[in-house]
């Protein structure tokens, strides 16, 4: 019985190896390609979800701050979407560090975004309203 505990336990590892790496290869992924316009990197939140599945957690705490911080995540948080576990708190640390980083830049005089837009309507009707409006006028129809 020891034996299948530890082939288990080996399986695990490497499944989490494999996800780490792949988060890792994502991370760059996102690095390589999207900036602020002065160049610093846009903020990646490191997230575990779907805590509420697991008897034990895959890493401890500290071994998930430490990947975390090691390949320059801004945080990491462990969520759970069905329970609702650090769901807010997740999103509502990202936008703070987005925030953060925009006013940083602005006190410096650099703008964030090439855009004149510097804000997200959340509002669900405009965004309907915006979108059936670009569709009206992409279609070159009435």
């Amino acid at each position: 019985m020891p034996q299948i505990l530890k082939q288990e336990k080996s399986k695990k590892k490497k499944y989490l190896y494999f996800l780490l790496k792949q988060t890792l290869r994502w991370k760059n992924a996102v690095d390589e390609v999207a900036q602020f316009l002065d160049g610093g990197r846009i903020p990646c939140l490191l997230v575990e979800s779907k805590v509420d599945l697991l008897d034990n957690p895959n890493l401890d705490d500290s071994l998930l701050k430490e990947f975390a911080e090691k390949n320059e995540f801004c945080g990491c948080f462990r969520t759970s979407a069905k329970t609702g576990v650090n769901i807010n708190e997740a999103i509502e640390f990202l936008i703070i560090t987005i925030i953060h980083r925009m006013e940083d830049m602005q006190s410096k005089g650099a703008e964030a975004f090439t855009t004149e837009r510097k804000s997200v309507a959340l509002d669900p009707e405009k965004h309907n309203e915006t979108k059936n409006a670009k569709r009206k006028k992409d279609s070159g129809c009435c």
